[in-house]
């Protein structure tokens, strides 16, 4: 939105000069260049209230999952919840870059059934973890020099008789091996100056510890990146949640 308010300010200013000159100059205004200045300011408003609504969708789709008890452990559908949160990530980038977009590839294990865990605290990984596989793509995208380049992010889930596997792999940046050690490290942020606060995967990989699990991570730098969720069929909670 933030773009489309920049924008905004330009074409006034130029209104404004087109305006202050036809005082000043021989009193004609170009009327065409006034309504072509005016169409797109219109069009810049309906877009910026897409966004904001698109945007208080997920906040509420959020909201929704956070009033849960806290610490409350429940059976959790894990193909039900990974698809919707992979969507409110998908949505979020949507909301910040409107000229975002990536492939969303799910194959889903009809087997993965239910966990035992704190929704609110999952849901969070969840959302963290597609988000910045969406992140990834976008700077890869942006990046440019590959004018073939098609973003994707694929999402995967695995059902065994005692677990349940988890695995987000986008083809974006991919993460550089001197930093690779610390991504899991609190307030390490490859976003820095962009609104990371570095707290994401941190919280993230303490959350799957609590419920027994593991946060792993594969990465080839200008590739792929892929983080695997391995979560016990049976919650082993050691603390109420975050």
């Amino acid at each position: 939105m933030n773009n489309f308010a920049a924008l905004s300010t330009e074409l006034i200013e130029e209104l404004r000069e087109e305006l202050e000159g036809g005082e000043e100059g021989n009193g004609e205004l170009d009327q065409e260049f006034i309504n072509e200045i005016l169409d797109d300011l219109n069009t810049n408003v309906v877009k910026v209230n897409e966004h904001g609504q698109r945007a208080n969708r997920i906040v509420e789709g959020m909201l929704a999952h956070s009033r849960d008890e806290a610490g409350q452990v429940e059976s959790i559908e894990i193909n039900l919840m990974v698809d919707e949160y992979s969507k409110l990530a998908y949505h979020g980038m949507r909301g910040v870059d409107s000229a975002f977009n990536v492939d969303l590839i799910k194959e889903f294990d009809p087997n993965a059934g239910e966990v035992e865990a704190i929704t609110r605290d999952l849901s969070r990984v969840f959302l963290n973890v597609v988000t910045n596989a969406c992140h990834a793509t976008n700077a890869r995208r942006v990046k440019g020099g590959d004018p073939s380049y098609l973003p994707s992010v694929k999402i995967k889930t695995e059902g065994s008789e005692d677990s349940v596997r988890i695995s987000i792999r986008d083809n974006g940046t991919g993460i550089p091996d001197d930093i690779l050690g610390k991504i899991f490290d609190p307030f390490f942020t490859t976003k820095a100056g962009t609104g990371g606060t570095g707290l994401g995967l941190s919280i993230s990989h303490e959350i799957i510890e609590e419920h027994g699990g593991k946060l792993e991570v594969d990465t080839k730098p200008g590739e792929f990146t892929e983080f695997v969720i391995t979560l016990p069929r049976e919650g082993h909670l050691d603390s109420p949640g975050l």
